[in-house]
């Protein structure tokens, strides 16, 4: 197999990729949308004001805007809450560094394997022996990430999963914030 940087940087995707991508994309986007709206509910702000007033950061760090609000207005976490927190913010995490792999990647193709990569450029080789493969840092020799039409269907599926999980913490969130209202 060559090495990514071998590669040509191909656009003509098949149909299959295509849609699974964009589904991502779109299903990614809602995330942010309903988080962003989320820091409005949790500000006590108007969407609008919140708009002119509010930068909109990647998604996980919507959820640590949510989080230092929250602090900031005394408003505390019980334990089950802070538990579904912690875990849907690990989840979204992930599937936001794959939704930026796709996004914003090359993509190649090899011919002797039939297979689609995009590069990795982020972190470094695990190893330090080059007769083992690469060294150093990936944005200087780009790690190929393979993608077929049935993996990035399974991204499709937990972004839907988040979503689902999206009216849960819609509810954690009311919840703690009618709490706090209750004991002012």
């Amino acid at each position: 197999m060559q090495h990514i940087y071998e590669y040509k940087t191909r656009f003509d995707l098949p149909d299959d990729f295509n849609q699974a991508i964009g589904k991502i994309m779109v299903r990614h986007a809602y995330i942010e949308a309903y988080l962003q709206q989320l820091v409005y509910l949790v500000a006590d702000i108007d969407p609008m004001i919140g708009r002119a007033a509010f930068r909109e950061p990647r998604s996980p760090d919507r959820l640590g805007l949510i989080e230092d609000i929250c602090d900031a207005r005394g408003i505390r976490w019980d334990e089950d809450a802070r538990i579904f927190f912690k875990a849907f913010k690990a989840d979204l995490r992930q599937a936001t560094e794959i939704r930026d792999q796709l996004a914003h990647s090359r993509w190649h193709y090899d011919e002797e394997e039939d297979q689609w990569g995009t590069e990795n450029l982020r972190g470094k080789h695990p190893n330090n022996d080059p007769r083992q493969g690469p060294t150093g840092k990936k944005r200087l020799r780009p790690e190929a990430l393979v993608w077929d039409a049935p993996t990035l269907e399974l991204v499709v599926n937990a972004l839907e999963m988040l979503i689902g999980k999206l009216t849960e913490l819609n509810q954690t969130i009311v919840d703690i914030l009618e709490k706090a209202s209750a004991k002012s």
